[in-house]
């Protein structure tokens, strides 16, 4: 699993065999048409959105770290990736 599988699994409380490989690619295919269109990372709302909708198990777990920062960098990469 990525880095970025693993952030948002630990940040929105997916369950461990989430988010599948499925999943996490049509995740990042939002986030990157969200950065296209809004030229803007999707707020948290809007991110917690797209995971839920994509993700069942979403807020159904806890973990004990806070990845938010971590979360933020990744997305700052799929956003550069996207403008390539």
């Amino acid at each position: 699993m990525s880095d970025l599988g693993h952030y948002i699994r630990v940040r929105y409380g997916l369950a461990p065999e989430e988010p599948t490989t499925t999943q996490l690619a049509q995740i990042e295919a939002e986030i990157r048409q969200f950065g296209t269109v809004q030229n803007r990372d999707p707020s948290e709302a809007e991110l917690r959105d797209i995971v839920a909708r994509i993700c069942p198990t979403t807020g159904k777990w806890k973990y004990g770290s806070d990845v938010n920062l971590e979360l933020r960098r990744q997305l700052a990469l799929l956003r550069a990736q996207a403008k390539k």
